[in-house]
C-alpha cells in the first residue's frame, strides 16, 4: 500500500511538472541524481505563486533512497534588498523513502537569490527548509535540507549549476544521517 501511494505520488508530480515546465535540468554528485523542473508563476485566488518540482534518487546510505518533492515559492511576499538580493518565503511537500521507512513531510523555508548583473553574469540561489514531523508512525523527528548552489549561463537557453546540498533525516532511534550530501554539478534548459 505505501510503495502504491508513493508511486502515485511521483506520476502526479511528473505529469504536472511537464504540463507547466518552464525549464528542467538534470543534478549528478557521486551517489544521486537529480531531475527538476521549475514552472512559470501563476496567480491563484490573488495570491502570485511558483511551482518546482524535483525527484531524487541516491545510492548512499542505502541503495534505495529517493525523494519527490513540490516545492511552492510566493515571489509577491519577496523581501528584496540591495538591488539585487532577495529572500522568498516556500513551503515543500516531500515524499521521501529512507533507510526502509516511508514518509510525507511539509516543510517551510525560505530561498535567497543574488540576481545576476551586466557585470556578473551568474546568480547564486541558497535554500532551506526545515520539516519538524514525519510521518513515520512515531519513528521520525524532523527533516532539513540546505542548499547553495551558482548559476552560470552558458548559452541562451542554458546554465552549468555547480553546488553544495545537505539533506539529512532524523529518526527517533536517534539515526540521522544525510540522505544526501555533497557537491554536486548539473545543467538547466529553459523553455521560452
Amino acid at each position: 500500500m505505501k510503495k502504491t501511494a508513493l508511486i502515485s505520488a511521483m506520476l502526479l508530480l511528473a505529469t504536472t511538472a511537464t504540463a507547466q515546465a518552464s525549464s528542467t535540468g538534470l543534478i549528478l554528485n557521486d551517489d544521486s541524481v537529480l531531475i527538476h523542473h521549475i514552472s512559470e508563476p501563476t496567480t491563484v485566488r490573488g495570491i502570485e505563486t511558483q511551482l518546482n518540482y524535483n525527484f531524487m534518487y541516491s545510492q548512499e546510505p542505502d541503495p534505495r533512497n529517493f525523494l519527490v518533492s513540490a516545492e511552492v515559492e510566493f515571489p509577491q511576499q519577496a523581501w528584496r534588498f540591495r538591488d539585487n538580493h532577495s529572500l522568498t518565503p516556500r513551503v515543500d511537500l516531500m515524499v521521501v523513502d529512507f533507510m526502509n521507512y516511508s514518509f510525507i513531510a511539509a516543510a517551510g523555508g525560505v530561498s535567497y537569490r543574488l540576481a545576476a548583473t551586466e557585470s556578473r553574469h551568474y546568480n547564486i540561489l541558497t535554500e532551506v527548509t526545515l520539516a519538524p514531523q514525519l510521518t513515520t508512525l512515531d519513528k521520525g523527528k524532523f527533516l532539513w535540507t540546505f542548499k547553495t548552489q551558482l548559476n552560470y549561463p552558458i548559452a541562451e537557453n542554458a546554465e552549468l549549476n555547480v553546488g553544495y546540498r545537505n539533506i539529512t533525516v532524523k529518526l527517533l532511534n536517534n539515526y540521522a544521517d544525510g540522505f544526501e550530501r555533497g557537491l554536486y554539478f548539473g545543467l538547466t534548459t529553459y523553455f521560452k
